[in-house]
């Protein structure tokens, strides 16, 4: 079957149903939260919002810490899944210097692109101002006045190797004992995931994998329950959709596994 074939495009999005409806197993309130969350313009998918979602409802952290908001999607989503699962007093901090998202600014062959009123705008339309922390900065100039062990860290700032390696020291650093961090785009450059491989190994994070093109890790040996299944499914897409040789010169042709079955 050819790598751009119809079937390997249904295979795709089964199995991000998959992933969505494994990561939300008995966790209710997504469709809610991703109703109004996908209405804000941005990149998270919604199978990737699935697993944010259920790891907020496994582990309902107090803080939560985004670096890199752009217009406020994932913040929305993460704020809504806030309200709906975790403790009182829980928190959202979201840090961004609010000049524009990389791959946007080259498209445009901008500098700068300011995004901080949409972002305040969407949020408060999404109803999630009590619980926001919103901080016009750098990753490196807000950690310098960070104190506070962090429950679940969203690394999505700038994608290449020596940023991605410095929010790694200053905010993964500070995860708690039982939190999590997830480094966005693992999947999508080299560089990000070269940065994820040394920042674990230095600060002595367990890599769980890769989910969707996002890498989660943690101190613990195990992850969340919402991360455990959806990397489950992952392994599944791998054995579904891996590239094998034809044998007739003419390229790479997939693997298909059709009795394989996911199990809940």
């Amino acid at each position: 079957m050819p790598l751009n074939s119809p079937a390997r495009a249904a295979a795709a999005a089964f199995l991000r149903a998959k992933t969505r409806d494994h990561a939300l197993r008995s966790t209710s309130g997504f469709a809610e939260a991703w109703s109004v969350a996908s209405t804000v313009p941005g990149w998270l998918a919604e199978a990737n919002a699935a697993v944010f979602y259920g790891v907020v409802a496994d582990i309902r952290p107090l803080t939560v810490v985004e670096i890199g908001s752009y217009l406020g999607r994932s913040t929305v989503l993460l704020g809504l899944s806030l309200r709906r699962h975790s403790a009182p007093g829980a928190c959202l901090t979201a840090i961004d210097p609010h000049t524009g998202d990389r791959q946007q600014l080259a498209k445009l062959n901008l500098d700068r692109m300011p995004t901080f009123d949409l972002f305040r705008l969407f949020c408060a339309g999404a109803g999630i101002d009590d619980l926001l922390d919103a901080r016009i900065a750098t990753s490196d100039d807000a950690a310098r006045e960070w104190t506070d062990p962090i429950d679940l860290l969203y690394v999505d700032g700038w994608h290449a190797y020596d940023a991605v390696r410095s929010d790694a020291r200053n905010w993964a650093s500070r995860l708690s004992d039982t939190g999590i961090v997830c480094f966005d785009d693992y999947g999508n450059y080299d560089e990000v995931r070269r940065a994820v491989h040394d920042s674990c190994q230095e600060l002595g994070l367990s890599l769980y994998g890769d989910v969707l093109g996002q890498a989660w890790a943690g101190p613990r040996r195990d992850p969340p329950r919402a991360v455990a299944a959806a990397m489950r499914v992952a392994r599944v897409k791998r054995l579904l959709l891996r590239p094998q040789s034809s044998g007739t010169g003419k390229g790479q042709r997939f693997n298909y596994v059709p009795r394989l079955r996911i199990r809940r």
